[in-house]
């Protein structure tokens, strides 16, 4: 019987409001029993960095937290804009082969949409995409349900509109993929 991890460790990538910490760590501690060890932050690596697009292309991001040699499960969290190759932008990603996941919480921020800043949405918005590609990591796909936190988000109201917890489904895959 496969064991399902029991921590993750939490890299922050740079400046990340200390709420937005306080929800992933409880969001993966609810969902999956994961408790975080949260490391002091890091800069991002600047090979990451597009000058044309002024985004981190994340693959290059989880490349560089691989070579950290952390134990177990990792989760990136970063606060500058992300993308993947052929996308305009990302809320996160997961490379369930390495066991590390990334996401970002420019996009997150109310600012980005020109509003004022709210620290308690940007949290359970973080809560939401670290709980999203975490479960990414331990093998659950993303989910049709438009309320379940595995559906993919394509934009911010898709995010909004999520929970910030796993369908029943999801939980029922979660499961059967711990026993077997």
């Amino acid at each position: 019987m496969k064991e399902t991890p029991r921590e993750i460790t939490v890299q922050p990538l740079d400046d990340i409001p200390a709420g937005v910490l306080e929800a992933v760590a409880q969001g993966l501690d609810r969902e999956f029993g994961l408790s975080s060890a949260m490391r002091e932050s890091m800069p991002l690596p600047i090979s990451a960095y597009n000058d044309d697009r002024r985004q981190y292309l994340s693959i290059m991001v989880i490349e560089e937290l691989e070579r950290l040699e952390l134990e177990g499960l990792v989760l990136g969290i970063a606060r500058e804009d992300i993308y993947a190759q052929g996308l305009n932008f990302i809320f996160g990603e997961a490379d369930r082969e390495r066991g590390i996941a990334l996401i970002s919480i420019a996009r997150l921020m109310q600012e980005f949409y020109g509003g004022s800043p709210d620290p308690e949405k940007l949290a359970e918005r973080a809560e939401k995409e670290a709980v999203h590609e975490v479960g990414h990591l331990l093998g659950v796909p993303h989910c049709k349900n438009p309320e379940c936190v595995m559906r993919y988000s394509n934009t911010i109201s898709h995010t909004d509109r999520k929970a910030t917890c796993l369908c029943p489904q999801c939980k029922r895959k979660l499961t059967l993929m711990s026993i077997f």
